[in-house]
């Protein structure tokens, strides 16, 4: 993890933390609590993370706020000590959940870890199926909605009464904001805990040792070999193997 941390360090001079390029404010703030488990024979161990979506008519961007709070962390850090052993030494904590969406009109990019690198590409537009189950969250009536995405069948609670058609991470595309979503096994649940109508800005992290990729297809072929060998280079067995055997027990994707 101290490798991944010097690398974020290593670039920091060349690096912004916002998009300060063509400034847009959002119409909407919504507050999601995020829980994963990505091995679903151990449903008594997950990450969870409150995750911020920010949104107007055209853009949005869905992002955990402990991620903006580790890079403005990571960033006092080299301006207080002197080199990157230093800044290594007083290490600050990179957060698990370290995803995010950017959207403009029609175009879905996700950004997603892997390793020591976050990559980045297009999403494909999920085609939903609305069904007739009506509920009420909270002061909002919401509508069900399923789709099938990544081979995997997702349940949407959205209602019109917010007439954007957004939701967490790349789940869009339905007339109205999402205010809950779970997969068939719960083992994905996101859920709204805070809406406000509020003027924010909107700006997009700029990610640390990010690689632009052609599209998803090239992510899943990088991932598979992730899974096989995670590792640039040797490394003793012992530490392989502990590793493999952590990466042989996820079967439940966020990406």
């Amino acid at each position: 993890m101290k490798n991944i941390i010097k690398n974020f360090i290593l670039i920091l001079s060349s690096f912004s933390f916002t998009n300060g390029q063509n400034k847009k404010s959002s119409d909407v703030e919504v507050k999601y609590h995020m829980k994963y488990i990505s091995d679903s024979l151990n449903k008594e161990t997950y990450l969870e993370a409150d995750m911020t979506l920010l949104s107007n008519k055209n853009e949005s961007y869905y992002f955990n706020g402990a991620m903006v709070k580790f890079y403005q962390d990571l960033k006092y850090q080299t301006k207080t000590f002197s080199n990157v052993q230093d800044i290594a030494n007083n290490y600050i904590p990179l957060p698990k959940i370290r995803h995010n969406v950017w959207k403009i009109n029609d175009i879905i990019k996700v950004t997603t870890p892997l390793g020591k690198y976050n990559y980045s590409y297009n999403s494909d537009k999920i085609e939903w199926e609305l069904l007739g189950d009506i509920k009420k969250i909270e002061k909002y009536t919401c509508h069900l909605a399923k789709a099938t995405v990544d081979n995997d069948i997702y349940f949407a609670w959205y209602t019109t009464e917010i007439p954007f058609s957004e939701g967490p991470f790349k789940f869009k595309g339905l007339p109205g904001l999402i205010l809950e979503l779970h997969n068939k096994n719960k083992t994905i649940e996101i859920h709204a805990t805070n809406i406000e109508m509020k003027k924010m800005e909107i700006s997009k992290m700029r990610d640390a040792v990010n690689v632009n990729l052609k599209d998803r297809a090239e992510f899943l072929l990088l991932r598979e070999r992730y899974l096989k060998y995670p590792f640039d280079s040797n490394y003793p067995k012992e530490i392989v193997d502990r590793k493999l055997e952590q990466l042989r027990k996820i079967n439940v994707f966020l990406d």
